[in-house]
């Protein structure tokens, strides 16, 4: 089941996943605000802009900028941005 909210302010830590211990986020006390932790994968940006899981974290391109520069011929903005993908080496796979 998934909930819809307009807008979600997390004071403390935000953990997605197992819920476990997360040594560099820390716990308690020292714990770190803001901090959080998401067992994945997770894709930021154009929803489609992956296929497949290519890692644990995937950046994509900004959606709402691709969604505006298809509707408005005027828009003419260059935000500096270049899509690169890393490709981390699987250390099971490589170790063979």
């Amino acid at each position: 089941m998934s909930y819809n909210v307009d807008d979600i302010n997390v004071g403390g830590q935000l953990k997605v996943g197992t819920g476990i211990d997360v040594a560099p986020i820390q716990e308690g006390d020292e714990k770190i605000n803001g901090s959080m932790f998401a067992e994945g994968p997770v894709v930021f940006g154009k929803p489609d802009a992956f296929s497949s899981i290519e890692g644990t974290l995937m950046v994509g391109p900004i959606a709402w900028l691709i969604f505006w520069e298809a509707r408005s011929e005027k828009l003419s903005v260059d935000w500096g941005i270049k899509e690169k993908i890393i490709t981390p080496k699987h250390p099971i796979k490589e170790a063979k």
